[in-house]
């Protein structure tokens, strides 16, 4: 899943000679996401455009639930939409992010993932380095996933049940 941010172009590059490497090596299809439509099917593009390999691109607008159905049956996700992590943690896939912004570390720390770099220095090396680990381990990535979400539903729902417990005393 692709975005636009501040007009950066190094992520593009990177991430079409990273794609480029997963696609040779692991003789994966590469499916570019829009999370935003149309501005990620113009971000995918760009990207697309520089790969030697051959991607599809889906040029439409997606409902959430759509977006869930096609995110859950991925093998891995590569990532710069927070909202595209989100979907891959609830639907137990594998994920790599790339920050633009502190939330999206935040959510990854969260899940205990780290980002393969943020756009302005992420390489194509680094990208590789975890879609090989994951990719090996996927399995066992999909089960550690699916209960730290869990974990975090749980948080989730005893936050709620505090700030209730606090309106109803108030």
């Amino acid at each position: 899943c692709a975005r636009e941010w501040r007009g950066l172009r190094h992520y593009k590059q990177v991430l079409s000679e990273a794609l480029d490497k997963i696609n040779a090596d692991f003789g994966v299809q590469i499916v570019f996401i829009p999370m935003q439509y149309p501005e990620d099917v113009k971000a995918a593009e760009k990207i697309a455009v520089h790969m030697k390999s051959r991607a599809i691109l889906l040029n439409d607008e997606y409902t959430t639930s759509e977006l869930l159905s096609i995110t859950g049956n991925l093998d891995m996700l590569i990532s710069i939409r927070l909202h595209a992590l989100i979907f891959a943690g609830v639907m137990d896939v594998p994920m790599i992010g790339l920050s633009y912004d502190p939330k999206v570390d935040r959510f990854l720390n969260s899940i205990g993932e780290k980002t393969a770099g943020n756009l302005e220095n992420v390489t194509a090396g680094k990208i590789m380095r975890q879609f090989i680990d994951k990719w090996q381990n996927k399995e066992e990535i999909r089960v550690i996933n699916r209960q730290r979400l869990a974990e975090l539903r749980a948080l989730a729902s005893s936050n709620a049940e505090m700030a209730l417990d606090v309106l109803q005393k108030n």
